[in-house]
């Protein structure tokens, strides 16, 4: 028992130190350089955020010494032209790349998830007494229809919490 718990704190507290270190890191010499900016390539999706507080996310259409040019939709009174918005380099307080992550991982936690759920439920559906506490009733139909039900929406909640997850890596500072 002694091993155990200390096996337990010994993960907890390792996984506590790296999620600070991952957390406290950023990219190398990205302290107000704007050749980071400069090096992205058109079409890549940034968050710009300037120093009144004022965010924009759009496409990179260009960078040069001076000025940032995003494509976004509804730009509104801060457009030049009809979606280009030129952001000026003095005016930037930070920059950052979005990324978006893989669908895959998310969708298959919520299609196993889901399937595990849909297959307890329904096993519990199946001619169980009300006394019994584990009851397992694998020949009904209900296990196996529960379980593609739950696997179905499970998959589909784990791809809407997948394509709502954006990776954010500062670029400038």
């Amino acid at each position: 028992m002694r091993r155990r718990s200390f096996t337990i704190s010994f993960i907890l507290i390792i996984t506590i130190i790296m999620t600070s270190v991952t957390f406290g890191q950023t990219p190398a010499g990205t302290k107000g350089n704007w050749e980071a900016v400069k090096d992205l390539g058109s079409g890549d999706w940034l968050i710009v955020e300037l120093k009144g507080k004022i965010t924009f996310q759009g496409t990179l259409v260009s960078v040069s010494d001076t000025v940032l040019r995003l494509y976004i939709e509804n730009a509104g009174k801060y457009s030049t032209q009809q979606d280009i918005l030129d952001l000026k380099r003095n005016e930037i307080a930070k920059v950052y790349r979005v990324e978006k992550k893989s669908l895959a991982k998310p969708m298959l936690v919520g299609t196993v998830a889901g399937g595990a759920m849909g297959a307890v439920i329904g096993s519990k559906m199946g001619g169980c007494s009300p006394q019994e506490i584990l009851c397992i009733n694998h020949k009904g139909p209900a296990t196996m229809l529960m379980a593609a039900g739950g696997a179905v929406i499970g998959s589909g909640i784990g791809l809407l919490i997948g394509a709502a997850r954006r990776k954010r890596v500062l670029i400038y500072d």
